[in-house]
């Protein structure tokens, strides 16, 4: 008896929505069975209106039709059905949770290797600079000497011998302590070679002072043959000056008179036998 109800129940639901629709869109194909007094969209809704309630009364019947037993596994159907579908979302949550949790972690990671790469990098462009530092440094340090030196050769000319370079570790660590030595000038007499040398000694001084290079004093040695009283020849200092740097800063070179230095330097010595 249940099917039956059952089936009827379909029946009217379908009869229900085609009636729905007819009367919305073509309420005189739906009562063509009618007078053409009731052919009107009126009577046509009225229509569905029963066939509406007859699927409602067909519903309570069926319902009262059944046995505790049907409308038992009826229930546990339902119930079955809305746990599978609660399981069914529950699933699709937990799934969709799974998913942007992996999302997630995929962006960390994603993140972490981004943050590595960038301090690699990062340690790699330090490093670069360091060494590029470092090789400017030591290129700078084997330029200093040898741009002294001919500072030094194209002030002092011929009469150049060598230079020494070596950096003060001092007082002030970084700048350069320079000793030049070199041939004092020749003359017709020891007040000439004094002048002659003291004018090349300034040249000298001028010139590496004016270049860039930071410079913490420089020594000038000039030495020259000697003849003792028993006809011996020997090369010796005869003259020696130092500048330091605080003093080259007080000296405008460019109107500096050479027979000054053997007042203003520092350290100065000249050998006995350059003041007869």
């Amino acid at each position: 008896m249940s099917y039956i109800f059952f089936f009827l129940i379909i029946i009217s639901i379908l009869a229900f929505f085609v009636s729905l629709i007819l009367a919305v869109i073509k309420p005189k194909l739906l009562m063509k069975k009618f007078s053409e007094k009731y052919k009107t969209r009126k009577y046509a809704f009225a229509l569905t209106g029963l066939f509406f309630i007859s699927t409602i009364g067909l519903i309570f019947a069926f319902n009262a039709t059944l046995t505790p037993e049907e409308k038992a596994a009826i229930q546990q159907q339902r119930e079955a059905r809305q746990a599978a579908e609660a399981k069914t979302q529950a699933e699709k949550i937990a799934a969709e949770e799974q998913k942007q949790a992996e999302e997630k972690a995929l962006e960390q990671k994603k993140a972490e290797e981004e943050q590595k790469r960038a301090e690699e990098e990062q340690k790699k462009a330090e490093a670069e600079k360091l060494q590029k530092t470092y090789d400017d440094q030591k290129e700078y340090e084997e330029w200093v000497p040898k741009e002294l030196e001919r500072r030094a050769q194209d002030a002092a000319g011929e009469n150049f011998l060598s230079i020494s370079v070596n950096k003060n570790l001092g007082k002030d660590p970084g700048a350069y302590i320079i000793l030049i030595q070199t041939k004092a000038s020749d003359g017709f007499s020891n007040n000439q070679a004094r002048k002659g040398t003291w004018r090349m000694d300034t040249k000298i001084f001028s010139a590496l002072y004016s270049s860039e290079i930071s410079i913490s004093s420089i020594k000038i040695v000039n030495s020259a043959t000697l003849v003792d009283k028993y006809g011996n020849k020997s090369d010796e200092a005869v003259m020696m000056a130092t500048v330091s740097q605080t003093l080259a800063q007080k000296i405008a070179w460019e109107n500096f008179n050479s027979d000054n230095l053997p007042i203003v330097a520092e350290d100065y010595w000249i050998h006995p036998a350059m003041l007869r």
